[in-house]
């Protein structure tokens, strides 16, 4: 288990836990915040072709703060503006299975950029379809 899993409190450990069940990991003993450098590769070729469209799908149909109106101005979002300057590191890219790829960057603070930065995942299908994402920011 990563050292983030084990300092989140019981209800967020037992909900980070269901999410990486849903994508077949049951034992935690493949969590994307473990640094394990030999499961995980800088090579932006492998990574896979993912389009607006999946990315669009995956945020209105989670819940959460992105809506079709707001995704529909998706080049005045802060998100967008932040990854045009450079505040998403190097991403890493790993296969769970045959079919599952994971995508992991740390990624700047907004408000506090001199904090240590965030770190995001996501898991992403074969076909791209996202399945799931995480960060260790407050909205997870």
């Amino acid at each position: 288990m990563s050292l983030y899993y084990k300092s989140l409190p019981e209800a967020p450990q037992q909900q980070y836990k269901e999410k990486l069940f849903k994508l077949g990991i049951n034992k935690l003993s493949f969590d994307p915040f473990i640094d394990d450098d030999e499961k995980w590769t800088d090579n932006v070729t492998k990574w896979p072709d993912v389009q607006f469209g999946e990315i669009y799908c995956y945020l209105v149909d989670s819940p959460g703060q992105f809506t079709r109106e707001t995704l529909k101005a998706y080049r005045s979002l802060e998100a967008y503006n932040y990854f045009h300057s450079g505040w998403v590191h190097t991403v890493f890219y790993s296969t769970l299975g045959s079919d599952k790829v994971f995508l992991k960057a740390k990624v700047n603070r907004s408000q506090a950029v001199t904090d240590k930065p965030h770190e995001a995942w996501v898991c992403v299908k074969e076909d791209c379809t996202i399945l799931n994402a995480h960060c260790t920011c407050m909205a997870g």
